[in-house]
């Protein structure tokens, strides 16, 4: 997934934040943002960016769920045709 920010140092931290998979990430950055003044760019950058990476992981999971769904849904489907398809053939015998 492609975001862009409004500069490249956002830009820069987004990248990093797509290529981390730890799930304390946003409560880490949290701990740096409250050390930062509070007009502080780089804070802004970082939450921006936390929130972005946040709700990415959020979406990337609901789809990977929906797939597995899907995929669940597919094979039960295929299992059931296959038993009637082996009940036919057992009565042609």
């Amino acid at each position: 997934m492609n975001i862009f920010f409004n500069n490249d140092s956002e830009n820069l931290l987004h990248d990093y934040l797509d290529l981390t998979t730890s799930s304390t990430l946003p409560q880490q950055i949290a701990q740096v943002v409250s050390h930062l003044g509070p007009g502080s760019l780089t804070a802004g950058a970082l939450n921006r960016a936390a929130d972005s990476w946040s709700r990415s992981v959020a979406h990337s999971t609901g789809a990977t769920a929906e797939q597995l769904h899907s995929v669940a849904a597919l094979l039960d489907s295929m299992r059931e045709d296959d038993e009637g398809l082996a009940a036919h053939l057992g009565r042609l015998r």
